[in-house]
């Protein structure tokens, strides 16, 4: 322990402030603070141990034993143990994506018992409610890397906080998205749909109004507590009741209560709050999760400016990413609608849709687990550790392709004939599944890329420009080799696939150039700014430099220090 007089009358003065003008600004005075913190120690503290060189922006907490012995002890010195604990973490996630393309499913199965009026009604406004959900899904995705991120850090208190803001920014923006479900309506007419299936879609919209506030919480408290605990149970054990309890819900409703149409929407929102309160249930059962989950919760902090920019700056981009990829999807959709018969077209696209989104839900699921551990990585600033977590991903993801590959190359015939009964279809999703089925390596590696890695790292936009680029090359390869005679829906097909492999090419060149120091910095920065540790008022500005060149002078008396770092 080195002892630091007050009066720090001993201590000789710093090094000439012109040497640590190397970066921005900001920069700039995070490495004065780091110096200045080597004589004076901590903020409030006169003696303290002397910091490292590394040693880090923000002090960690005071953390409980179980996230010592839980969360923090997490780093793994092999990739045998990181693949383990990826794997352990992604077997529930996987299941609970699954489970969650059942949703809609269930209720599709059960209206289109009801005639063809309510099937076309729920599966037109179930496209623009989707987009929107998913619109706003995204804003709670951005818990998961600046929280663990915070965790790696060792501030339990500051991930915390994460996630109240996480929590605000979804209530700010779930309010006015949760208006727009009733415009499905608008939306169906737009289609082209008769004005009874328009007003069908009206009423199917707003009885789904009241279940998007628990889906955004069940959401935001999954990714929050899969940093925390490192325990993705929680999501499984939500999902099961969102959508076990949705089967016979539906049957009840529909036609035991009799209301008809109605009946399906009005399941869906019940399951959802049982999901949530199920979710909570888990919290309160497993030990200290409610008082970690809270611990860190402050309204004004929650609030600051600087903290909801810095979240919002994870969160948008994400958002942007999503959109594109609906957008990616709907243009395919309208490119093989263009080159051929219509209704063949897009029913083999949706065959071949519904059968892609299994195992890109399963990739995904792996993704998410490893943005996890790139997060926690990152915030304990190990070059290592955060590669090895990207390394062991790859291997995961790509060995999980295996089945779907093989499925899709030598059992197309099969695939084709459990979807539709059509023979045209039938034949057209068999000539193209085998394309599918390549696609998917690189598909699988771009997920990882960007969902995975990125997104731990919190470069959403990067994330953003890759799916730019994407679009910019599907969109004319799409055309052009759809329009050849012998080719049309195969040559949409083909030319996804060329775009999905110069994507996922960019996507692994990105990661592989990464800069992890200045990644690493760029995490402090955030989470320093979140808790204004960094604000300073323009009209200060001036002052606060003029200080600085003093002590670089040579003048450390205490006043002087003291005005500077507090």
């Amino acid at each position: 322990m080195t002892e630091i007089d007050p009066v720090l009358g001993s201590t000789p003065p710093p090094p000439d402030y012109a040497e640590y003008q190397k970066g921005s600004p900001k920069e700039d005075h995070i490495e004065w603070y780091k110096h200045l913190g080597k004589m004076v120690g901590e903020v409030e503290a006169v003696h303290a141990e002397e910091p490292a060189e590394d040693s880090p922006l923000l002090v960690a907490d005071d953390c409980d034993e179980y996230c010592e012995e839980n969360v923090f002890c997490q780093r793994t010195s092999s990739d045998y143990e990181e693949l383990k604990v990826q794997g352990k973490l992604a077997a529930p996630l996987v299941l609970t994506y699954l489970i969650m393309m059942m949703t809609f499913i269930i209720d599709v199965g059960f209206l289109g018992h009801l005639g063809e009026d309510a099937l076309a009604a729920s599966g037109m406004a179930n496209i623009w409610i989707l987009a929107w959900g998913i619109i706003t899904s995204s804003l709670a995705s951005a818990i998961t890397p600046l929280a663990s991120q915070a965790i790696g850090l060792e501030r339990p208190k500051l991930a915390s906080l994460w996630f109240q803001r996480g929590l605000l920014v979804c209530a700010i923006f779930g309010i006015p998205v949760m208006a727009m479900y009733p415009f499905a309506g608008h939306f169906v007419r737009w289609l082209g749909a008769p004005p009874h299936i328009e007003s069908l879609a009206r009423q199917y919209g707003m009885l789904l109004m009241p279940c998007m506030p628990p889906q955004l919480i069940s959401f935001s408290i999954w990714d929050y507590l899969m940093v925390v605990d490192q325990d993705t149970t929680i999501q499984l054990v939500g999902a099961l009741v969102m959508v076990g309890g949705n089967i016979p819900l539906n049957y009840i409703l529909i036609y035991s209560c009799e209301l008809g149409f109605e009946g399906s929407p009005i399941a869906t929102t019940i399951t959802s709050w049982l999901g949530l309160l199920a979710s909570l249930l888990y919290c309160w059962a497993k030990e200290g999760a409610l008082h970690r989950m809270m611990q860190g919760w402050d309204l004004k902090e929650a609030i600051r400016y600087d903290g909801l920019m810095a979240y919002m700056a994870v969160a948008l981009p994400s958002i942007a990413a999503m959109i594109l990829e609906q957008v990616s999807n709907v243009t395919l959709t309208v490119i093989a609608s263009q080159i051929g018969p219509t209704e063949i077209n897009v029913a083999a696209c949706t065959v071949v849709g519904t059968a892609y989104a299994i195992p890109m839900n399963i990739f995904c699921a792996m993704s998410v687990a490893c943005s996890n551990r790139v997060g926690l990585a990152v915030g304990l600033c190990d070059a290592e550790f955060a590669t090895r977590c990207s390394r062991c991903g790859l291997i995961l993801i790509l060995f999980a392709c295996i089945p779907s590959l093989l499925l899709f190359v030598f059992g197309h015939h099969l695939m084709a004939v459990w979807f539709t009964d059509t023979a045209a279809v039938e034949h057209l999703a068999e000539k193209v599944f085998p394309y599918v089925g390549f696609a998917l390596i690189f598909e699988s590696i771009f997920l990882l890329c960007c969902v995975g890695i990125l997104m731990g790292q919190g470069n959403t936009k990067k994330i953003v420009a890759i799916k730019l680029l994407f679009i910019a090359l599907v969109v004319p390869l799409g055309f052009a080799l759809g329009d050849m005679n012998n080719l049309k829906l195969t040559g949409v097909v083909i030319g996804w696939c060329l775009s999905t492999c110069a994507t996922a090419t960019v996507a692994i060149g990105v990661v592989f150039l990464t800069d992890w120091d200045h990644v690493f910095k760029q995490a402090e920065i955030r989470n320093a700014e979140s808790l204004g540790l960094l604000e300073r008022p323009e009209e200060e500005t001036e002052e606060a430099t003029e200080e600085v060149k003093e002590i670089a002078k040579g003048d450390t008396s205490p006043q002087s220090i003291g005005a500077l770092v507090q």
